[in-house]
């Protein structure tokens, strides 16, 4: 979600998204109004010239681009004064299990990109497995998992 309170105009957002190594993106959307907006995949160069040429209409579009070492940006405008603008990704990733234990790590280290902290941010994950769980916990993190808080 972005906002940005202390603008009186439109603006770009910009939000950094590092993703686990070998992850594959399936789904890109943009939120506006309540109205989910699926994106599309193009080639680097027309989809900087679509997004442009929408930024150009102040039409609503966002740009989700790999800028290096397992490192995505989604770009988003125009977003209001007080306004905000929501942006969902979905990947795939598989996991190597060590010792009988899958271990999973999200790289949420934004903090290098940004001046400002996240505001929200919300993970969702659907685990598929061939052979049933004993538990699934978080050291670090309140997690849901199966309905039951953890």
């Amino acid at each position: 979600m972005t906002r940005h309170p202390r603008s009186r105009s439109l603006i770009e957002g910009r939000y950094v998204f590092p993703l686990p190594h070998g992850a594959v993106i399936s789904d890109f959307s943009l939120w506006v109004d309540g109205n989910r907006l699926e994106g599309k995949v193009h080639g680097a160069a027309e989809a900087r010239d679509i997004y442009e040429s929408y930024v150009r209409r102040v039409l609503d579009p966002a740009l989700l681009e790999y800028i290096g070492r397992d490192t995505l940006e989604a770009r988003i405008f125009p977003i209001p004064a007080g306004g905000t603008r929501r942006i969902e990704l979905s990947y795939t990733e598989v996991l190597q299990a060590e010792n009988g234990v899958y271990r999973y790590l999200y790289p949420l280290n934004t903090e290098r990109f940004s001046a400002s902290p996240l505001e929200d941010v919300q993970i969702n994950v659907d685990l598929k497995t061939t052979s049933p769980l004993q538990a699934v916990y978080s050291p670090t993190h309140k997690i849901t998992a199966n309905g039951i808080c953890q």
